[in-house]
This record gives structure tokens, C-alpha cells and sequence, in this order.
């Protein structure tokens, strides 16, 4: 310090660091002045920057001093102001929460802040302000989560403990002096300031796969260590106070350093970094990995705050990179540099290449990008992807907030053209592409990777101030496993939207659309509306999707169902009712309701998952082919083979609460059933189970009722879509019981489907199989009336031809109808042309309509009328040809009691009967 003036004089030197200057009432502390006798301040400044790291802003503002300081490492900004009248002070954070007073020596107020995970509250106390602190685990610091607690009185004395797991760290001290004591598995020692002591440390850093093994030591707190695992050997040596030292890179692992920047590099480097206070310079080299490919790496350069300087090799590549003054320059010479490498660093395996060979200059001032300036040159450019090739060049070039396309020519198969220029404002841009091929290109964009795109044909692109044109032109796409050809299309943006263009599907699966647009340049939307035939769905199903830009949105509508997601990444959730139909597998047709689906795309395979119930489902197999079951198989899908498509199935839910009607011929019945869906598209499978709620089927004139407790079908993953089935069933014919047990499996054999059946006969009172066949067969016990023995494998068959119908279509809907009936006397010996089908329905739950027609023509109309114990029939049997009335019967019945019926009946055909009758039953 110094005295200067005359009079009273003046002082002035050098405090904390800070140049301090009094010429009474006057006093300046580096650009702060204030008046210690109006207690006024003006002026501003960065103060007590040797003492704090980074400086204290200081702001004069009358009667008050405003405070701003962000702490370094954490970017927390802290503001205060000091009210020069009382010397009031107040602290906040724009970040936190309250704030902390200190006024006439006492202390209040609390202030709460979130130092990066670390919630840190401060509370005043009078005379002191307590701490209070917790963080969750991190995994850089195996000790786990911690707390802190302590306290700050306003004498300047403090003691703040912290705890993690078993490390205990405690800071102690008063004013500048200060004492810091730890003790646990990674932190032991003491240090002090001003510097003295020794603390050892040695810290797991899990996310390295290393460890760092070193300790702060001596005067200036001297640093050395090393840290070794996964990311090889750095080597550390320095101090801490002033900052310098020295970090040595050997074999470091690239990929722990960059790669949560870029996730698919690997290689290792070697180098070191020199620091000394805030600047630092340093070397490093090794190479870089992507996809096998390996290029040499060399970078050196020094760094200051404000200014950087580094130059470098990539493969053949030279690069320099400087910012200075706000402005960043960048300069290189790529030879042969694969660009796709870069891509891929990013984004994974692509399957197109791209070369560039050429120069860059550019020139940005980080204030305002849009004003600077540079130039991009490719003297050779080259493409490769899907066996094709464009080779060419192009100059770009940044200007005056503009890039302009001076030059752009690839020529391989076709050619590619474009010109113009782009910018905010406004753009004039063609991009013209004639019978040429877009997948060497389309195969290195990250965005597209998981749909491996192709494309070929013409291509004309106008990009100007009013709008935007594209006008397609034989133009064949694939993306993913969708395949498309457009003969001739167009999309116009152009102050009001129009489109044009028939678009025609092959893959996965046969449609076309018209082509639809709306909107604007900034937000549009693109339409297809039409038609498609997917496997499970109608044929020709209506269908529409609207892809809608900005947020590449996707909407979907097929038939009455409906689906929103996005397309990057591949995103739906939908519902509705869908109307199925797959003959193949036997499903005639059906009514699907969807309660909701997800489908997304992981790693090019596409995913769904769902909830839907079975409203309808009619399948069949034609009676001609059921003996085919049991002998050499039924050929499934014949003709027709699954087309590849990388779908899988999730636990897709199918569930019917009842109305699944088997109605076969000789067989019906109800049931009801979940079933889990999943596999692959090509490969599928069913697991759960389902159960009937009633059923019957009539073999030879013995009707069999079905145990509802032992009936079901029950598929399971290692079976496919193929259930195994138990069926239990009695029936009541001439004084016996007869029970039915069948155990069975549908198998698939050399592409084709078959049944095994094991069916077993018992009897109330007892008779052997082979009685129990004859009573079945002949009405009689007697198995002498048998020509010889009915062999188990004819009952088997006979069970295959007349009740499997019902089992491989057990997810069957009704059509509608109450009775659904085909009747083959064929079977027993009869005609082929006493075939008889019949259907009937309940009007109301009294009155019952029925028809009958045989192969011969001839038809029958009935009418049948039930209520409280009465019933009124009427039938018309017509004869084919000439539809003459061939017969006419009416009866009428009432029952007595539940068990006893009288009926009256009468007949009229070339004579007429007269009939009375009684029925009992038991």
C-alpha cells in the first residue's frame, strides 16, 4: 500500500489481489467506486478473481451493490445484493428456490438448490446457517447415495460432515483456513489449507471399466495417479493451486470416451495433455474403428478460454479447426474419405457406401451463423449400394445467409442434376434424376436405415419461394418390406396442393391407391387412398394412409379400423373392426374387433402386440377332403406360401366370450375361449384354450350330448396353430348309455395337416366295444348280426368323417342362422342324391322357420310354433322341375306333463294319413 496527495491524503495497492484506490469519500475496487459518505456505488467489475474461482461480478446501482457469481464446474448461478444504507445483504439463485437475509447480524431464510442431483438446502438460524444435503447413487462414485450436514456461523468459523455408505469426509475450518479429514474405502487422509497434509484415493469408476489409484500431496496440493482399465493407462501429475500438470494417454479406449456421441466407434489412442492455469496443449494419435474399418487418427493443438487451435489427420484426410474472437474457421482435404463411416459411427451398420474427395472451407461467427461464409467442393463423389453405382461431382457454396448449388452431376445408371440455391427467405432449387437408380444414396441416411430402402426410375424436384413440385416418373420404391410402383405421378405445393398418381403395392401384399395432398410447404400432408388385400382380411379391403410433415406422423384407416403413429421411428397404436377372410387356413370369413394394438419397429424387425375379441368366424373344411385328415393330410395354404415379412407377434390376445357356433353336419355346438397369439409372421403360434358351452353330434341315429367339463382344444407353443383336443360325450339309445372319451392332436406332416383320434366306448349297463359298435350301428347289442368285428380304426374313421368338422373349426361364428345341417345317408348306404342340406332360424323364441333341399331338387318348407307345452308344425314338400306340391303335413301336439306328449298329425300326399301319437320321456 501506498499514501499519495496532499492534505488528506490518499491510499492505494494491492488487497486480495484486487487493485484498491481511496481518495476520500471516494473508493474504487477494480471498476467499482463508492461514495462511503452517501453510501452510493456506480461502476462494475470481475473481482477476487485469484481468490474465487472465476471472480465475483460486481454492479454499483445506487444504493446498492448487485452480486452475481456462477460456480464453476456446476454452471449454478448465485446473485446478491448488498444494500449500502443498513448493509442488508440478500442471496437467491435463479435456479432455486427462496433465498437467505442478512440484516442487523442476524441471519434467515432459506434457500434450496439443485447442484446436478445434489439437493442442497440452506437455513438461517440467527447467528449461523445451517446446511442440509442429499444425492441419489451415481455411478461414477461407488460409495452410493449421500448426505451432508453442517453449519456457517457469521464469525466465519464452519463444519459441514458428509456421508456415503462407509466414507466419511469432513471440511472444518474458520475465515481461510481450513481442514479436510476422510476416512473410507476410496478417500483416506488429511489435508489442509493453507496446503499441507496428504490424501490418498482410490475411486471405482464403473462406467470406465477403471480405477483411479493417487493421491493430493504437499505445497500447491500436488496431484499424482494414474488411471487404469478399460480405457488402458492415463497417466496424471500436477498440482491444484496454481493449476498445471500433465495427463498421458496410453492405449485409451476410444469408444469409453466418445461413445455415448458416437455409440458404434471403437480404436485406442495414445497422447498428452499439458495445462498450465486456463490454457493447455496437447497431442494424441491412434486410430478409429467403425463397421471393421479402421482409420490412422492424429490431432494436436492448444487451447485457451476464447481461442482454439488444432489440426489432424483422419485416414488420408488433413483437417484444421480454429476459433478465435468469436469466429470458427474450419479447412480440410478429404482424399478418398468414406462418409458412410461417419454416418455409421452414429447410427449403426448401413448397407450403402458413399466416398468423398474434395475440400471444405468455412467460416462462422458463433454469434450469428447465418453471416458466415465457406465453400464445399466435391471433385469426386461415388455412391455404392445394392450393386449399383453413381459416380460425380459437386460444389457447394455458403454466402450471405444462401447455400448455393453451383455444380451437382452423378451419372451411373441414369443421372442426377441439380442447381440453385436455398435459405430461409426463400429458394429457387431443382434436382433432376432420369431412369436412375436412388439406393446407393437412400442406403447411407441414418433416418432410413431400418427399412434397407431401394429405388429407381425418374425424379424431378422444384423447391422455389412459392412452393414445392415433384414429379415421379416409372418410379419403383422399396422401404422395408413394403414394395410400390408408380407409373406416373405428381405432388404439387404450389400456393394450393394437388396431386396425381395411381400407386400400386406388391409387397407384402397386392393394393393401389390415388394419390392425395394438402396443406403447405412448412406443413402438409400426403394421402393414399385405395384398396388392399392383406392375408386374414377380405379381399380388396378399403384402406387409406396419410403421411403428414413436420413429425413424419402416420395415419392409417382399413376398413372400420383405424391406426396414429409415426413413421421415424415406425410408431402405431390403433383399434376397430376388422372383416376377415383366409380361405387357406379354412377361415370363410369373420369379424375381428380390435380393443387396441401397438406395432413398432426394433432393429429391422417390426413388433405387435394386442387385445381383440372374435365377433365372427366362419371356418370350413369341405367334407370331401375330412377323410383326407386321417389318411395323407390336408396340404395347408395349398398354392400359396407366406410372403417374407419380418413381423413377430407379442402375445397378441383373442378372446370370445361365447357365440363361437360349430354348426357341421351331424354336429353342433357353442363355445368359448382365449388364446394368446405369437411367433412370426411365418411361423406362428396359438397358446390358451378353448371350451364349449353346449354341444351335440349325431353318429348313425344315436344323438351325443357333450361333457362340458371334459371337452376343449388347447394349443401351445411348440405346436404352432395346431391345438390338441379331448372330447368327452353320452348319448341315450334303446334302454343304454353310451360314453364317448377321445383324446386327438392335429400334426403337421411334409407341409400337409393331419388328425390322430383314439376313441374309447363304455356303456350303462356294461357292454364290450364291439357290442357297444353293433348297438351304435345295427340298434342291437348283438355283435353276431356283425358281418365280422368292427375294428377300432373304422370307428376312428367314422368319427374323423362326421364330428372333426366341428373340431378344426372351433373358433367358428354362426351365420346367423339357428340350424345349419348337411346330412349324408351316403354314409349309412344310402344315394349320394338323398344329400339334404338344411337351414333354419328362430324369428322369436316361439317360432321357427325351416328349409330343406336335397341334390334331387326336391324342397321342403316348415313352420313350427312352441308355447307353454303346445306346438303347431306346418310343412310343403315341393317336387323339382315343376315345383308341384308333392306333400302337406300339420301337427299339433301338447304336453301333459314335462315327461308325457300327445300329438295329432295329418298327411297329405297321393293319400291322405291320420296319425295320433304319444311321447315319454326319461
Amino acid at each position: 500500500m501506498e499514501l499519495f496527495g496532499e492534505g488528506v491524503p490518499g491510499l492505494a495497492g494491492e488487497v486480495l489481489g484486487e487493485r484498491v484506490r481511496l481518495l476520500w469519500p471516494v473508493l474504487e475496487v477494480g471498476g467499482v467506486r463508492l461514495d462511503l459518505a452517501g453510501r452510493v456505488a456506480w461502476g462494475g467489475g470481475r473481482l477476487l478473481a485469484g481468490l474465487v474461482p472465476g471472480g465475483l461480478q460486481v454492479e454499483g446501482a445506487g444504493e446498492q451493490l448487485r452480486l452475481a457469481y456462477r460456480v464453476p464446474g456446476m454452471e449454478l448461478p448465485l446473485e446478491g445484493t448488498l444494500d449500502l444504507g443498513d448493509f442488508s445483504l440478500a442471496l437467491m439463485s435463479p435456479e432455486g428456490e427462496g433465498a437467505l437475509r442478512y440484516a442487523a447480524g442476524k441471519v434467515e431464510g432459506a434457500l434450496s438448490l439443485d447442484l446436478r442431483g445434489f439437493a442442497l438446502r440452506l437455513v438461517g438460524e440467527g447467528e449461523r446457517v445451517h446446511l442440509l444435503g442429499a444425492h441419489p447413487a451415481w455411478p461414477w462414485w461407488a460409495a452410493g447415495a449421500g448426505g451432508l450436514e453442517g453449519e456457517v456461523d457469521l464469525q466465519g468459523a464452519y463444519r459441514v460432515t458428509y456421508r456415503a455408505g462407509e466414507e466419511v469426509v469432513t471440511l472444518s475450518g474458520r475465515r481461510l483456513e481450513a481442514h479436510l479429514k476422510a476416512a473410507g474405502p476410496y478417500l483416506v487422509g488429511e489435508l489442509a489449507y493453507p496446503p499441507a497434509g496428504e490424501l490418498s484415493l482410490d475411486l471405482p469408476l464403473p462406467p470406465l471399466a477403471s480405477r483411479f489409484r493417487g493421491r493430493v500431496y504437499g505445497e500447491g496440493y500436488q496431484v499424482e495417479g494414474a488411471l487404469e482399465g478399460g480405457v488402458g493407462r492415463v497417466g496424471v501429475q500436477g498440482r491444484l493451486l496454481p493449476l498445471s500438470g500433465s495427463l498421458e494417454l496410453k492405449e485409451a479406449v476410444l469408444e469409453d470416451f466418445l461413445g455415448r456421441y458416437v455409440p458404434y466407434i471403437k480404436g485406442r489412442v495414445s497422447g498428452r495433455l499439458l495445462v498450465e492455469g486456463q490454457a493447455a496443449r496437447g497431442s494424441l494419435e491412434g486410430r478409429a474403428e467403425v463397421a471393421g474399418t479402421a482409420l490412422p487418427l492424429a490431432l494436436s493443438g492448444t487451447f485457451a478460454p476464447g481461442r482454439l487451435a488444432a489440426e489432424g489427420r483422419l485416414g488420408e484426410s488433413p483437417f484444421r479447426v480454429e476459433l478465435k474472437e468469436g469466429r470458427l474457421d474450419l479447412s480440410a482435404s478429404p482424399r478418398a474419405f468414406p462418409l458412410h463411416l461417419l454416418l455409421m459411427a452414429m447410427a449403426g451398420p448401413l448397407e450403402g457406401e458413399a466416398y468423398w474427395t474434395g475440400a471444405v472451407r468455412l467460416r462462422l461467427p458463433l454469434a450469428d451463423p447465418w453471416r458466415g461464409e465457406g465453400v464445399l467442393v466435391g471433385e469426386a463423389l461415388r455412391f455404392v449400394g445394392a450393386g449399383d453405382e453413381l459416380k460425380g461431382q459437386a460444389a457447394f457454396r455458403f454466402q450471405d445467409g444462401r447455400l448455393y448449388v453451383d455444380h451437382l452431376r452423378l451419372t451411373g445408371r441414369g443421372t442426377w442434376e441439380g442447381g440453385g440455391y436455398w435459405s430461409r427467405e426463400g429458394s429457387d432449387l431443382y434436382l433432376s434424376l432420369k431412369d436412375t437408380v436412388f439406393t446407393p444414396v437412400l442406403q447411407v441416411v441414418p433416418a432410413l436405415k431400418p427399412y434397407r430402402p431401394e429405388g429407381s426410375g425418374s425424379l424431378t424436384l422444384r423447391l422455389r419461394r412459392e412452393g414445392f413440385q415433384a414429379d415421379f416418373q416409372d418410379f419403383r420404391f422399396r422401404l422395408g418390406p413394403v414394395e410400390g410402383y408408380l407409373p406416373q405421378g405428381l405432388l404439387s405445393l404450389n400456393g394450393g396442393a394437388k396431386a396425381e398418381g395411381e400407386l400400386l403395392l406388391s409387397a407384402p401384399f397386392p393394393g393401389r391407391a390415388r394419390l392425395g395432398l394438402e396443406g403447405q410447404l412448412e406443413d402438409f400432408r400426403v394421402t393414399a387412398k385405395g384398396e388392399v388385400s392383406l392375408p386374414g382380411l377380405k379381399e380388396a379391403t378399403p384402406a387409406e394412409v396419410a403421411f403428414r410433415y413436420p413429425g413424419y406422423g402416420v395415419e392409417i384407416r382399413l376398413g372400420e379400423a383405424q391406426a396414429q403413429g409415426t413413421l421415424f421411428p415406425l410408431r402405431l397404436a390403433g383399434y376397430g373392426r376388422l372383416p376377415l377372410s383366409y380361405p387357406q387356413y379354412y377361415l370363410q370369413e369373420g369379424l375381428l374387433d380390435v380393443k387396441s394394438f401397438f406395432l413398432y419397429e426394433e432393429k429391422g424387425t417390426y413388433r405387435l402386440t394386442g387385445n381383440a375379441e372374435v365377433l365372427k368366424a366362419r371356418l370350413a373344411l369341405p367334407e370331401a377332403r375330412a377323410k383326407e385328415l386321417s389318411q395323407e393330410g390336408v396340404e395347408v395354404g395349398a398354392g400359396a406360401r407366406p410372403s417374407p415379412f419380418p413381423l413377430f407377434f407379442d402375445g397378441v390376445r383373442l378372446y370370445a366370450e361365447r357365440g363361437i357356433l360349430v354348426q357341421e353336419s351331424l354336429a353342433q355346438g357353442e363355445l368359448k375361449g382365449e388364446v394368446f397369439l405369437g411367433g412370426s409372421y411365418a411361423d406362428p403360434y396359438l397358446s390358451g384354450q378353448v371350451e364349449a358351452l353346449w354341444g351335440n353330434f349325431r353318429l348313425w341315429d344315436s344323438l351325443f350330448a357333450l361333457d362340458l367339463a371334459g371337452s376343449f382344444l388347447r394349443f401351445s407353443p411348440d405346436r404352432g396353430i395346431l391345438p390338441q383336443f379331448q372330447l368327452k360325450a353320452q348319448a341315450e339309445t334303446r334302454g343304454h348309455k353310451v360314453f364317448l372319451e377321445a383324446t386327438g392332436e392335429f400334426l403337421r406332416e411334409n407341409g400337409r395337416v393331419k388328425v390322430r383320434l383314439d376313441p374309447h366306448f363304455t356303456s350303462d349297463p356294461p357292454l364290450t366295444e364291439p357290442e357297444i359298435y353293433a348297438l351304435l350301428t345295427l340298434g342291437t347289442p348283438d355283435v353276431t348280426r356283425l358281418a365280422e368285428t368292427l375294428p377300432q380304426a373304422a370307428l376312428g374313421a367314422a368319427l374323423e368323417n362326421l364330428v372333426l368338422g366341428q373340431l378344426e373349426r372351433e373358433l367358428a361364428r354362426s351365420l346367423g342362422l339357428d340350424r345349419f345341417q348337411v346330412q349324408l345317408p351316403v354314409l349309412q348306404g344310402g344315394d349320394l342324391q338323398e344329400t339334404r342340406f338344411s337351414v333354419g332360424k328362430y324369428l322369436s323364441p316361439e317360432l321357427f322357420l325351416g328349409y330343406e333341399l336335397d341334390l334331387r331338387g326336391e324342397q321342403t318348407l316348415s313352420a313350427q310354433y312352441r308355447r307353454d307345452g303346445l306346438t303347431f308344425s306346418l310343412g310343403s314338400t315341393f317336387l323339382p322341375g315343376d315345383g308341384r306340391l308333392a306333400r302337406f303335413t300339420f301337427t299339433l301336439g301338447y304336453d301333459l306333463t314335462p315327461a308325457l306328449g300327445l300329438s295329432f298329425s295329418l298327411e297329405a300326399a297321393d293319400t291322405t294319413r291320420f296319425g295320433v301319437g304319444a311321447l315319454y320321456r326319461w
